[in-house]
């Protein structure tokens, strides 16, 4: 089955590869713009539905099968290439708790970088 690039994107999401989690569920409104789809999914054999818990009301969980779930893994773009100035700060992010300020992180991180050169 041809998937779209929106079908692609919702399977991105089912299974968590858009964030990072691990999953393999989708509420939604069987009439809604998703939930169409899904059902095309479904006659594709790459998704299946179920009904929702009490709690969701006319609600349905969409899953993907193994089939559908390789197609979301081999249509996940590739992430962007990442600047010198975005690598440090995403290290910021992981790091900058133990510093009073980015600045002061930065230089730390420039002693670690020379650190490592005269190394090699």
């Amino acid at each position: 089955m041809e998937t779209t690039e929106h079908q692609n994107r919702l399977m991105h999401h089912t299974c968590g590869l858009s964030n990072g989690e691990s999953r393999n569920w989708f509420v939604t409104n069987p009439t809604s713009k998703d939930g169409v789809e899904f059902e095309k999914l479904i006659n594709g054999g790459l998704a299946i539905k179920q009904a929702a818990p009490s709690w969701a009301g006319d609600k349905v969980i969409y899953s993907l099968t193994e089939k559908g779930k390789q197609i979301a893994k081999d249509t996940m773009p590739k992430p962007p290439k990442l600047t010198r100035g975005q690598k440090r700060y995403k290290r910021f992010l992981e790091y900058g708790d133990c510093f009073d300020s980015f600045i002061e992180f930065c230089r730390w991180d420039a002693e670690q970088n020379r650190k490592i050169k005269s190394a090699l």
